[in-house]
């Protein structure tokens, strides 16, 4: 249970020094967001209950032996990862020039 409250707390601490220098970025900064929202969210459910409640399955995927069961935190955390990756992979020149 520790390990998961203080890799968090590590995380915040990552995010807060990649959003320092994301002011030109929207894109990033956006993704940034996403993740800093979901990794709250699941937070605080493992504060309060220790342990991170899902409430969304996509039974249509059962049939690919895919079990997705997850929550809207994991959502945010997903999307915001996806977005940094566009940003890496796409904007990321633009940003430096």
């Amino acid at each position: 249970q520790w390990f998961f409250y203080i890799t968090t707390l590590l995380a915040f601490g990552v995010v807060a020094m990649l959003w320092r220098d994301s002011l030109h970025k929207p894109i990033y900064r956006l993704g940034l967001t996403l993740i800093t929202a979901g990794a709250i969210g699941n937070f605080i459910d493992r504060l309060r209950f220790q342990y991170v409640t899902d409430m969304f399955h996509l039974e249509f995927l059962d049939q690919w032996r895919f079990n997705a069961i997850f929550n809207f935190a994991d959502m945010c955390i997903t999307f915001g990862v996806i977005l940094v990756l566009i940003f890496i992979l796409f904007d990321h020149d633009k940003a430096v020039a």
